[in-house]
């Protein structure tokens, strides 16, 4: 997220990260509520995984979490179910669909949901 990227719309939000680290700035998510730009942050993730002990921390009205967010019974099911589509796409001759920390494959222009989703 860019550094002018938190906003307000009418009330003060709470930020809520389980996804990447990346998608926010930490300095400005550590300004954002002096600024009044933000009622508080639950962090699963960070820039910085493990992260060390600092000022985003040590705020009251921040929760961190040890990036644990994906081990609920749930999210370890859609995995599975993931995991098993796109083997069977790609056994088959067809573009697996689930794939995050690299660019799609050479081809693969395909649409993707989530079988039973």
């Amino acid at each position: 997220m860019p550094s002018n990227g938190i906003t307000l719309n009418g009330s003060v939000p709470y930020f809520i990260n389980t996804s990447r680290g990346q998608v926010v700035c930490e300095d400005e998510l550590i300004r954002a509520p002096t600024e009044r730009k933000l009622a508080g942050a639950a962090l699963d993730v960070r820039q910085v995984e493990p992260p060390e002990r600092d000022q985003l921390s040590e705020m009251p009205n921040v929760i961190i979490t040890p990036h644990i967010s994906a081990f609920t019974r749930e999210a370890q099911a859609r995995v599975v179910q993931s995991v098993c589509q796109d083997v069977s796409a790609v056994l088959v001759g067809e573009a697996a669909c689930n794939y995050v920390n690299f660019p799609a494959p050479s081809g693969s222009r395909k649409v993707c949901q989530l079988k039973g989703a």
